[in-house]
């Protein structure tokens, strides 16, 4: 039963195995990796960091340090990511305060996507499958006026596989949020709903907007209006296209 008393209507023989090859059976793991990692994206030990924040702006999440050995090949040295270069701004904002103290609404490039809501009353499944179908790794969920009440990502359903609680597809967004938030609260010997969310208008600074994912470890913020309600996003992406642009 989920949280709210909603019985789950997961069918009882559910195979997910059968599922996943009846969709496309002669597909490999391997493909799978070779279709992904078509690109290798590296910069030089002894380059600016300023050079992989350029790459980070078109959207690349990590990159490999390499440099050269005695050899004269390149040996890597370590992956370099978003989220650690964007840790190190936040800790010299002042040296960019011309950028980071205006609004994001001066910047032409936040805000441009279009953020897809998830209602409360929709199943987790269905939301997994919007997810896949429009390649995103999160949903903003909102409730039955429109207004942000909750997050929903893939990392959340990692929970579902991970405890084999496969009739959790069928509970609501709603409910499989709500108990995701309490359980964090559990764990983390609060006693408080402490799962947060994150959402951010356009009347506030670019500085507020990266201090906020540095200190929330999160890789997106919701852009939402007066109301409350989703309009957009804005990710690390956009943050390094702010600084570089």
């Amino acid at each position: 039963m989920s949280p709210d008393g909603e019985i789950p209507s997961a069918p009882a023989n559910l195979d997910l195995r059968s599922v996943i090859l009846s969709a496309k059976p002669n597909v490999l793991a391997s493909d799978f990796c070779k279709e992904k990692n078509k690109d290798f994206f590296k910069v030089l030990a002894d380059q600016p960091l300023y050079d992989a924040i350029v790459l980070f702006s078109k959207g690349i999440h990590r990159c490999s340090v390499v440099k050269m050995n005695e050899q004269g090949d390149e040996e890597i040295v370590g992956t370099l990511s978003q989220s650690l270069a964007l840790r190190y701004l936040s800790n010299h904002l002042i040296e960019i305060k011309d950028v980071v103290s205006r609004p994001l609404s001066s910047f032409p490039n936040i805000g441009n996507r279009t953020a897809v809501t998830i209602e409360e009353r929709r199943n987790v499944i269905e939301g997994m499958e919007v997810m896949h179908r429009l390649k995103l790794s999160s949903l903003p969920v909102v409730d039955s006026s429109g207004k942000l009440s909750g997050n929903f990502s893939l990392s959340d359903i990692k929970f579902i596989f991970r405890t084999k609680s496969y009739p959790m597809l069928w509970y609501t967004v709603g409910s499989f949020v709500k108990l995701l938030r309490e359980k964090h609260a559990l764990e983390s010997n609060s006693g408080m709903d402490t799962f947060p969310f994150f959402d951010i208008t356009r009347e506030k600074s670019l500085n507020l907007a990266i201090q906020k994912m540095v200190a929330t470890r999160v890789h997106h913020l919701w852009l939402v209006d007066a109301n409350g309600k989703p309009t957009g996003v804005v990710g690390i992406t956009d943050v390094m296209r702010c600084i570089t642009e």
